[in-house]
């Protein structure tokens, strides 16, 4: 940003670099952890995404995350996942804010947190997250809460998530008590390969309250 010719000259000689150059460099070590991820080499992705972090770039935030997530070329720690996932989600990835709620919903990284984890959620499905509308789905069946339930599940199934449609199939059946809209749901998320899914169907004709 600097505007003197002497002061730029002298940043030069030490190193110094504008923005763009810096975003450049940001940018080309974020495509090279893709390649080094497709290719199974996380410790080389890992860090290609620890320098593209260190100049800024909020997407690398997001992958290496999922790195320390999942303990792909670096130990899991959820430490990390947390102020990694924190700076992404503030900056309105809505990837992040699912791992950012996670993170608050189970006390990993951080302390535990309902009403931040629905916040972080919420902030995700706003932009059309499925798998953050099926986790509020999750948080208020596991409350009891039918309706809410019902209504996170279903936004997430009819997005194609297929937990969701079986998740949603055990709303109807047991919280709900339909039986016919319980496996409607199980046979769609069957025909999708769930096999949990499969199973409660077949207890469902079994009984003889649901045909295919």
């Amino acid at each position: 940003f600097a505007k003197d010719e002497e002061i730029i000259t002298l940043l030069r000689n030490y190193g110094g670099k504008t923005k763009e150059e810096i975003d450049k460099e940001a940018e080309e070590a974020f495509i090279a952890s893709d390649v080094f991820y497709n290719a199974q080499d996380y410790k080389k992705a890992v860090e290609c995404l620890e320098k593209a972090v260190s100049l800024g770039h909020i997407p690398a935030h997001n992958d290496l995350a999922i790195h320390y997530m999942r303990g792909l070329g670096v130990e899991q720690d959820y430490n990390k996942v947390y102020e990694l996932s924190r700076v992404a989600a503030e900056a309105g990835i809505a990837n992040s804010q699912v791992n950012l709620g996670y993170c608050y919903a189970k006390g990993k990284g951080t302390y535990q947190s309902d009403s931040n984890a629905i916040y972080w959620y919420a902030k995700a499905a706003e932009q059309g997250n499925d798998l953050a509308m099926h986790n509020l789905g999750l948080h208020y069946y596991g409350k009891r809460d039918s309706n809410n339930a019902k209504l996170w599940l279903e936004k997430a199934a009819e997005l194609g998530n297929v937990d969701a449609m079986f998740d949603l199939g055990d709303c109807y059946r047991y919280l709900l008590f339909t039986s016919r809209e319980a496996g409607k749901w199980y046979e769609k998320a069957a025909r999708n390969g769930h096999k949990k899914a499969l199973a409660a169907l077949k207890e469902l004709c079994g009984m003889g309250v649901y045909n295919i």
